[in-house]
C-alpha cells in the first residue's frame, strides 16, 4: 500500500493575492450608477429610439439594465427594451454596473432626453 508515491499539495489561497497584484487600478474600480428618466415621446420608447439606446449602451463596458416598476431588462437588447412597453410619461430607471457605469448612465439618460415628440407625417395616400 502506498508504493512510494508521494502526494504533494500546494496552497491555493495564495493564487488570488498573486492575481490581484496584476490588476490595474481601473479593473479594481467598480462603479454603480442609477438615473431616473421619463419617456417624453408621444409614441413612447418604440423601435427606433430603442435601437439608438441599445447601440449607445453597447459602447460601454458596464452592464446596463432598465427597470420599470418590478420588471428589469437588459439595456443592451432591443427586444428586452420593447418588452417594457414604455409609453409617454412612463418613468424608467437606468441601472449601470461596471468600470464606466457613471459615464454610461449619464450618456444614456441624455440620449433619452433627445427622444422628443416626433413630427407627425402627413397622410400621403390617396383617398
Amino acid at each position: 500500500m502506498g508504493g512510494g508515491r508521494r502526494r504533494t499539495y500546494r496552497r491555493i489561497d495564495s493564487a488570488p493575492r498573486r492575481l490581484n497584484r496584476n490588476l490595474s487600478v481601473g479593473e479594481m474600480t467598480h462603479q454603480h450608477a442609477t438615473r431616473r428618466i421619463v419617456i417624453k415621446n408621444q409614441q413612447g420608447l418604440h423601435a427606433r429610439p430603442a435601437d439608438a439606446f441599445v447601440k449607445l449602451a453597447n459602447q460601454f463596458q458596464a452592464n446596463v439594465e432598465i427597470e420599470r416598476d418590478t420588471l428589469r431588462v437588459s439595456g443592451k437588447s432591443i427586444l428586452d427594451l420593447l418588452t417594457l412597453v414604455a409609453e409617454q410619461g412612463v418613468q424608467l430607471t437606468i441601472i449601470a454596473d461596471g468600470p464606466d457605469a457613471e459615464a454610461a448612465a449619464d450618456a444614456l439618460a441624455a440620449l433619452v432626453d433627445t427622444f422628443v415628440e416626433e413630427d407627425e407625417q402627413p397622410d400621403t395616400q390617396p383617398d
